[in-house]
């Protein structure tokens, strides 16, 4: 999986991309009843994946060290992405982000 990771990234630098994703493990029951206990959503079976345009946004848009400490953030590496299974799996907290601009749930797995 880590080599798929690492095409995904690779690819997000093309300029246009061409779209591309990894699929990374389906939500178990024991995963879901922390997801479930912290926000409220039930994903139950769910797959969760990656693709190369969101890696490519969170790189242009989180990657500066300089702009996320003046937010109180690390910056994203492309590196990061090789752990994104870990860091969703193993978070520390998992909370409600509330709504998207497109309307969609989103859920925080802070590591």
């Amino acid at each position: 999986m880590q080599n798929s990771i690492a095409q995904l990234i690779e690819q997000s630098a093309h300029i246009p991309p061409v779209f591309g994703i990894v699929g990374l493990f389906q939500i178990d029951e024991t995963f879901n009843c922390r997801i479930v206990e912290n926000t409220g959503f039930d994903l139950q079976g769910f797959a969760v994946s990656i693709d190369n345009y969101s890696i490519n946004h969170s790189l242009k848009h989180h990657g500066n060290e300089h702009e996320e400490n003046l937010r109180g953030q690390t910056a994203v590496h492309a590196q990061d992405f090789l752990r994104i299974e870990n860091i969703v799996k193993e978070a520390d907290k998992i909370l409600n982000a509330g709504v998207s601009n497109i309307g969609k749930n989103l859920i925080l797995f802070e590591k």
